[in-house]
């Protein structure tokens, strides 16, 4: 499907996003898995397992959501470019 925009040759999808979903999932469930290996092995104290792991979902959702925010910002920009100035402008 072709659209208006030269460049562009289909519209911008929209999606559930339950990847990003699934994914935090394992992870918290990977990071339970590890911390508990880690408290049977004595390398950390039980106490602390559930703020590490706090913390590790945290930086991970922090760094997803900058990486994720950084991909759509260039769609725009390339989408904006092939725009007419009338519909949308690129500023420097």
């Amino acid at each position: 499907m072709a659209t208006q925009f030269p460049g562009i040759d289909k519209p911008i999808e929209i999606s559930g996003m339950t990847l990003p979903a699934t994914l935090a999932a394992l992870l918290r469930y990977l990071l339970a898995t590890v911390g508990s290996f880690a408290v049977g092995r004595g390398w950390i104290p039980a106490e602390s397992v559930e703020g590490i792991i706090t913390m590790i979902i945290v930086i991970a959702t922090v760094a997803f959501g900058l990486w994720k925010t950084r991909q759509k910002q260039a769609q725009l920009i390339t989408a904006g470019e092939h725009a007419p100035n009338s519909v949308a402008v690129v500023k420097p």
